[in-house]
């Protein structure tokens, strides 16, 4: 299987694959990438219960509507919030797939987590022995607090647990959020991943229900839609901190509890919370494994069905593309004063008039590319998407030698000034509208996954 994560000019990509080790469950030497784990689910469902086959990427909300009224669920197609929303998560954030089954032509919706049971190795004066980081609660309210309820606290006892979006590999998903949330560097998520590797942690997957303060926002979502269960794939790993590792754990190790912020993050179902955007504190504390069982933490025991996984590491060769924005003409000026000629040399600012990404970098922060660039998901269903894009919203050449007329070149001009003066959010409405009204809809900014713009 190959690696679905795609790096700008990288020349290699490493991917995690699995296999089964239960004689009766050989489902074979298979990538551990997130829409990848839900194959190794549909393999297990189709032993153990019936068949469930995915349905194709939704074109537009109109699929969706008619997808529920084909299969007799009037009740979600007649509510307009429920359609919205399953359009949104199965085919934009992609962190959800509809499934139906081939025995009764039942729906039901697909998600897949992650959980990470991380154990701190006791050093010699330390009066007890391993601990386990296990999340308490997690409190959300909303970013501006002015005339807004009280923050809603959720007593959700767990171990690390990490969605994951069906587009990447789950290592990206895993790394993004120990990085971003958790506040740990490059190479502290490293060693992490590194405990999958070594064969004497057990790694199992095995089927679970939503987690409360993890999967609300879709909790909120099959509230409207009852009859289509959630069901969520779970891949289930420990890894551990080894005493001379614990330099590179800090943000983890500044006491017995910490707390960790994620701002922006969809609120709707949290505790029974409205749909808005907030902010969500989770709380941490190192317990012993008895402290962590009495207290009932959600992750620490193997289920009787899990399916035990093997994991190996191999280095791939992957492909890149490499897109470019001249600001300005050959041997024009751009409005900065920059100059486009034949030297080839990098200029300091972006066709944005922004610095470029290197500029960031030089106080050591890690930068997607020297001189530009994002580091994104490609598949092989999104790549050829891009292409039906490209094709409908059909540039015309700067020559006119396709035979484009000067007011069809002047429209071209104006929907590209449009996107240079706006944010990435109105940027995503425009071409969403702009891909409508051309019929391919616009459904082609799936998989929100956090990338920044670049800036050279």
């Amino acid at each position: 299987d190959q690696s679905e994560s795609v790096a700008p000019l990288d020349r290699g990509a490493t991917s995690m694959s699995t296999e089964s080790s239960g004689k009766s469950h050989n489902l074979g030497r298979r990538s551990l990438s997130a829409a990848n784990d839900l194959q190794i689910g549909w393999r297990r469902s189709n032993m153990i219960n019936k068949e469930w086959e995915p349905f194709a990427r939704f074109s537009s909300m109109e699929d969706v509507e008619k997808t529920m009224r084909n299969h007799n669920c009037e009740n979600v197609a007649d509510d307009p919030e429920a359609v919205e929303k399953l359009y949104k998560m199965t085919t934009k954030s992609q962190e959800l797939k509809l499934e139906v089954s081939a025995a009764d032509s039942t729906l039901r919706c697909r998600g897949c987590f992650l959980h990470v049971k991380i154990e701190l190795e006791p050093v010699d004066d330390e009066p007890f022995g391993k601990r386990l980081l296990v999340q308490t609660a997690a409190t959300a309210e909303n970013e501006d607090n002015e005339g807004q309820p009280a923050p809603v606290r959720v007593e959700d006892c767990r171990l690390l647990t990490v969605l994951c979006t069906l587009h990447e590999n789950w290592t990206v998903c895993l790394k993004r959020y120990c990085q971003k949330v958790m506040g740990l560097s490059q190479a502290a998520t490293e060693r992490l991943l590194e405990g999958c590797n070594t064969g004497r942690e057990e790694i199992y997957t095995f089927q679970s229900g939503p987690a409360p303060s993890v999967c609300h926002h879709h909790t909120a979502l099959g509230d409207m839609m009852p009859g289509i269960p959630l069901v969520y794939d779970v891949i289930s790993f420990s890894a551990r901190i080894e005493e001379q590792d614990r330099p590179l754990f800090g943000p983890l190790l500044g006491g017995d509890s910490f707390a960790t912020l994620e701002t922006a993050a969809e609120l709707s179902g949290f505790g029974g919370m409205s749909p808005q955007i907030g902010a969500v504190t989770r709380e941490w504390k190192w317990c012993t494994p008895e402290e962590a069982q009495e207290a009932g933490a959600i992750g620490l025991e193997r289920p009787g069905e899990a399916i035990e996984l093997f994991v190996s590491k191999e280095t791939k060769r992957v492909s890149s593309l490499l897109f470019g924005i001249e600001s300005s003409s050959p041997l024009k000026e751009d409005f900065f004063g920059n100059t486009h000629g034949v030297d080839a040399k990098s200029k300091d600012k972006s066709a944005f008039g922004k610095p470029k990404w290197r500029t960031y970098g030089r106080g050591g922060h890690e930068v997607p590319a020297d001189l530009g660039g994002i580091k994104v998901v490609v598949t092989e269903e999104l790549f050829e998407h891009f292409q039906e894009v490209c094709r409908v919203v059909g540039c015309y050449k700067p020559s006119g030698a396709d035979g484009s007329s000067p007011q069809e070149a002047e429209e071209e001009r104006a929907f590209f000034r449009k996107i240079l003066q706006e944010t990435d959010q109105g940027v995503a409405e425009i071409m969403m509208s702009y891909l409508d009204e051309k019929g391919i809809g616009g459904c082609w900014l799936t998989g929100s996954t956090g990338s920044q713009r670049r800036s050279g």
